[in-house]
């Protein structure tokens, strides 16, 4: 994700912002009153975020391009996908 947001030459401010968003989160679950213990979060972004949707985008820029490297016919369904 970092790559991807350099490539964007978006001001490292930003970049760093966006990064400390992602880094150090955790979540639990909630039923009937009863909670279970706190997990780290590696990966993903927070459920209804601002962010979450330009931070998909970011992501699956590059997916065409990967794909069409690897099967053409693959490529076009993925074409129409994005």
């Amino acid at each position: 994700m970092v790559k991807q947001l350099l490539k964007l030459n978006l001001p490292i401010g930003i970049v760093r912002v966006i990064l400390s968003f992602l880094s150090e989160r955790y979540s639990y679950v909630a039923v009937n009153g009863s909670f279970s213990f706190f997990k780290s979060v590696d990966i993903g972004c927070v459920q209804g975020s601002v962010l979450g949707p330009y931070l998909c985008n970011i992501y699956t820029n590059s997916l065409a391009k990967i794909v069409k490297s690897e099967d053409s016919e693959a490529f076009v369904m993925v074409s129409c996908l994005l």
